[in-house]
């Protein structure tokens, strides 16, 4: 215990400083650290806060045309008579990606590929898969 008070002493020592009106500065030194601290770090913070909201809000724009086209996709792939459909008529609607991205969209909304009985390729959604087989043992493709 006598080694912590000693080490005190010696840092109030280097630290003592009188006013003219004397008050003793480790004092202010100390809230001066602090109060320096605390405003660095609500500045930081708020700095930071919009940084990300920014980032956030180019993100979006930058999919956008993305996430418009899954919507799009899910529309087509979640009409009511229709299970599957062709990849040419999908492509037809769609006529801003290549084929491989649009496929890459189809498996992000969660489309499945399958074939015809002509051999070309279509798409379903993963979450009609039920339907799809009831329509296909009345004989349906």
């Amino acid at each position: 215990m006598t080694t912590h008070s000693n080490l005190l002493e010696i840092l109030l020592d280097v630290n003592l400083f009188k006013f003219s009106s004397g008050e003793e500065a480790p004092f202010w030194t100390i809230m001066g650290v602090l109060i320096g601290a605390v405003a660095t770090g609500g500045i930081n913070y708020l700095l930071q806060n919009s940084q990300f909201n920014h980032n956030i809000k180019m993100f979006r724009l930058q999919n956008l045309s993305r996430e418009l086209v899954k919507e799009h996709l899910e529309e087509l792939l979640n009409h009511r008579t229709y299970t599957d459909r062709e990849f040419t008529t999908i492509r037809k609607r769609i006529g801003a990606f290549s084929d491989d991205e649009l496929r890459v969209l189809l498996v992000e909304i969660g489309g499945k590929r399958s074939q015809n009985k002509k051999g070309e390729e279509t798409w379903y959604l993963k979450t009609r898969e039920t339907e799809r087989q009831n329509s296909i043992k009345k004989g349906y493709e």
